[in-house]
């Protein structure tokens, strides 16, 4: 059947509106499917002619697209109602139309359409939609609810997806009531526009509202709020995928005695904190998906059955505003989203230079954006990339305003190469970069002032800029392990005011070679990780079932980087109370019992680990720690814990016996490392001669400051020197130890300065440590630590005198650090050079990239190799 696009002026008399089915006359009425009805592109009788009756649009299965549909009477109310069939309307302008989405029908305001009911009217004259069952009601475009009444019936559909929503110049209250299938794809951006005491309501009796982003307003040009938006829940099931919630110009209520269920979608987080809960009422929560409580412990009327619980518990000596330039950091009342929204900066004379009026934007390479730099030449917006198969690749790009900009958005178009293949588009992603603030003090001492370091890569879908604001939006593309080699190419937008676009062409060319998974790369990586932390952070009991829920993302981040260890304590505050914010606890629990013999409890450990193995850690398990001969148990006859034993040398003589039996009979007795940090010389030598008179089996696991052939007398099986005394001798010792089995690494942590990974070192120092590995032949890398978090990572990195960024990677969430992304190329970088000396591709030119008697000491050398070595590997075919 042909589809018709005209201008059509609808007029329909009839009886005013009544509860029920209507009793369609349809007197006189041209059906829509009959063609010959539509000679001259008009409906019969539109012509200034009023038709009798009530209008039923039987659309005999077709699809049909009118301009306009503008009714300005003003006694009379008129019915209409779809079925069969789809009817799309470009312009839809009416004072009191009643329409009904019958079954089979299809009501659609496409994007760029319009919607607005009910102008200059009476509180009697109000816009009424129904739908019912089976029916569609689609709103793409401008949406402007004036005083109208829409109604989802049982079985009914409706998505709610405009590029504006506002309430004009109302002042009416408008309402949405959904007992069937209401979806808001992408949230709902709100103007509220509408003169004080105008609202619109959106009340849920029954049936699923499905949120696909968060619901939220911004204020008028005057700046204030006169409109409101609210939302009330009476029943029903709220379903989230992706990011949702409603952080702001939106109340949220549950009535009293009501019962709402919250499923949240694998990944998915659902924003919490500006909930109402009416007395007796309560929301059940299941999916793998995690709540947002912002600022503060969860609700009681909230009860988890399935997934996890965020929320961040704030330190009120951080909440004092200190002066008018301090960083703010967040309230118990807001959730803010960053400590400080990036602003450019002003020079000297009061200017800001290079700064033109309107949305700019350009592409920029891998590094930290901040004030000073964001602005620059506009001609270079295009991104270009040289990816094996299944390799990470990224880009950056900055935008910024002279003025607010609301709803910054991104979109990406198709990658697609001349064959007209396409990489899948869950392979593309773009990320905001938020901002974190971070400082260093020693006694009392500043030794680093508080400012701000772009590093979060943050799942907002969207964001506003303030006057003289900017954002780096991250882009990264997944090229599949089996993607067709070619030159894909594509447009990523980003838009703000809803109308306000900047387009960066992007270019990928994809070769023929392929990296191996991370589980198969021969890079060891051991990033330390502390689950206690994530507890803490998260408001879980540690080792709960909701603590896995969301441990599991955390450790299968960590496995995409190639993690090879899995971080184990078999002891109370393994690294001591001061080096952490939060202490570790021990996986094994001693229990010393009234005859005065020892057993011991490995539930967690076992769990833990087999958990660990199951999101792809491993297979070496790192046991924390034997130096110093720490011990606690819980004494049996008192049930006091944490007592220690007064030989402890005897203890774990006893222990370690049992412990090589436990792992031995789990399986695990080749891959279980008992591990020290930092012993001096004595102190290893006596543990290790310990362990080797009562524990044979296990292996020793040692991170140190000297080589290992400085322990006498000493066999470390896994030994890790600091980055700052790695030496020509440490590395020819680490090629002999490679012929035993054995396992030689470098690591950074709170040193050297740089190259190192810290919210200051510039990001190409990141990927260096790949190409470091590639150069000097050591099997890899330990950093201190992938998650053993401050107080609340997502604002301040700070950790005492540690630099800001040094004890994490990964940010809650999870939500990945531009370091970790960066990290990740290096060890890509490293592969592809394994991968290339074992096909004997590579160059001279590239070998002599990588010789380390060429590396040089100042910082601008990082920079320059890495560059010079990731541009050689992309020249090799």
């Amino acid at each position: 059947m042909k589809k018709f696009v005209t201008a059509v002026v609808l007029c329909a008399a009839g009886a005013a509106f009544a509860a029920g089915p209507i009793a369609w006359t349809a007197k006189d009425w041209a059906r829509f499917d009959d063609v010959k009805n539509w000679s001259g592109g008009k409906v019969p009788g539109a012509s200034g002619a009023i038709i009798p009756g009530n209008a039923l649009w039987d659309l005999g299965g077709g699809k049909f697209t009118v301009g306009q549909f503008v009714y300005a009477g003003w006694e009379d109310l008129y019915n209409v109602g779809i079925k069969n069939g789809e009817l799309a309307v470009r312009d839809w302008r009416s004072r009191s139309t009643h329409v009904t989405v019958e079954t089979g029908g299809s009501l659609v305001f496409p994007k760029g359409g319009r919607w607005t009911g009910g102008d200059n009217m009476g509180d009697d004259r109000w816009e009424k939609l129904s739908v019912r069952k089976d029916g569609k009601l689609g709103l793409f475009g401008e949406f402007v609810p004036w005083h109208a009444d829409i109604a989802v019936e049982p079985g009914g559909e409706m998505t709610l997806d405009p590029t504006e929503a506002n309430s004009g110049n109302s002042w009416f209250r408008s309402e949405l009531v959904n007992r069937g299938k209401l979806s808001l794809p992408r949230g709902l951006k709100w103007s509220p526009s509408g003169k004080p005491g105008c609202a619109f309501e959106i009340r849920q009796e029954a049936g699923t509202l499905k949120l696909g982003g968060h619901v939220s307003g911004f204020p008028r040009n005057d700046g204030t709020a006169a409109a409101s938006l609210r939302f009330v829940f009476a029943g029903g099931r709220i379903e989230v995928v992706g990011h949702a919630g409603f952080p702001g110009f939106a109340s949220c209520t549950v009535k009293p005695g009501s019962t709402v269920t919250l499923f949240v979608a694998d990944k998915g987080s659902f924003y919490l904190s500006n909930f109402i809960f009416g007395k007796g009422s309560k929301m059940v929560k299941t999916g793998p998906g995690s709540v947002i409580c912002g600022g503060g412990t969860p609700p009681e009327e909230l009860i988890v059955e399935e997934g996890g619980i965020l929320y961040v518990p704030l330190d009120p000596a951080l909440q004092a505003k200190r002066n008018e330039n301090a960083i703010t950091r967040p309230s118990d009342r807001k959730y803010l989203y960053e400590p400080q929204t990036p602003v450019l900066a002003f020079s000297d004379d009061g200017m800001i230079k290079g700064l033109v009026p309107g949305f700019c934007g350009r592409a920029t390479g891998l590094v930290r954006i901040t004030g000073a730099d964001a602005i620059g030449d506009e001609s270079k917006r295009d991104w270009k990339a040289v990816a094996w198969r299944n390799e990470f690749v990224h880009g950056q790009f900055v935008v910024w305003t002279d003025r607010p900009a609301r709803c910054l958005r991104t979109s990406v178009s198709p990658l697609v190469n001349a064959n007209g293949e396409r990489l899948p588009a869950e392979s593309v992603s773009t990320r905001f970069v938020r901002y974190v603030v971070g400082h260093a003090k020693h006694k009392g001492e500043i030794t680093q002032k508080e400012q701000l370091f772009g590093d979060c890569l943050d799942d907002a879908t969207e964001l506003d800029l303030p006057e003289h604001g900017y954002r780096p939006v991250w882009l990264t593309v997944h090229v599949s392990a089996n993607a067709a080699p070619g030159t894909y190419r594509g447009i990523l937008r980003v838009i703000a005011n809803a109308k306000d676009i900047i387009e960066f062409p992007l270019e990928i060319k994809v070769g023929s070679r392929t990296l191996p998974p991370p589980s198969e790369w021969k890079t060891f990586v051991d990033f330390w990780q502390h689950p206690w932390a994530v507890a803490r952070y998260h408001g879980v009991k540690p080792f709960s079932k909701l603590h896995y829920a969301l441990m599991e993302e955390y450790l299968k981040t960590l496995a995409a980087v190639g993690q090879k260890t899995i971080t184990a304590t078999v002891v109370h505050h393994a690294w001591g109370q001061g080096n952490n914010y939060d202490c570790f606890g021990s996986m094994v629990e001693a229990i010393r019992r009234r005859d005065g013999s020892f057993v011991f409890d490995y539930s967690i450990f076992d769990q833990y680990v087999a958990f660990a193995k199951r999101c792809g850690l491993g297979p070496q398990i790192h046991c924390y720690t034997l130096a110093g001969f720490k011990s606690r148990h819980t004494d049996e006859e008192t049930g006091e814990k944490l007592v220690a034993y007064n030989d402890q040398r005897a203890f774990w003589r006893i222990f370690l016996k049992d412990f090589e039996s436990h792992v031995k009979a789990k399986g695990w007795l080749g891959d279980v490392y008992m591990a020290l940090d930092e012993s001096a010389p004595e102190v290893l030598k006596s543990a290790v001669d310990l362990l080797r008179a009562a524990a044979p089996g296990l292996k020793v696991a040692m991170a140190g400051e000297r080589r290992p052939s400085e322990y006498d007398g000493v066999e470390v099986e896994n030994f890790s020197e600091v980055l700052g005394h790695v030496t020509p001798e440490f590395i020819a010792e680490a090629h002999e130890r490679r012929q035993k089995g054995y396992t030689t690494s470098y690591y950074i942590c709170c040193g050297p300065g740089f190259p190192n990974t810290f919210l200051r070192s510039p990001l190409c120092e990141s990927v260096w440590q790949g190409i470091y590995i590639a150069g000097t032949g050591l099997d890899g890398i330990l950093r201190w630590a992938a998650f053993t978090w401050p107080r609340d990572p997502l604002f301040d990195g700070s950790f005492i005198h540690w630099p800001p960024g040094d004890t994490y990677l990964i940010y809650p969430g999870p939500r990945l650090s531009t370091r970790y992304e960066m990290l990740r190329d290096g060890f890509e970088i490293c592969e592809k050079i394994r991968i290339l000396r074992a096909t004997g591709a590579m160059t001279p030119e590239l070998e002599k990239l990588l010789d380390p008697s060429t590396y040089g000491r100042d910082q601008s050398f990082f920079a320059e190799r890495t560059a010079a070595v990731t541009a050689a590997v992309d020249a090799i075919p």
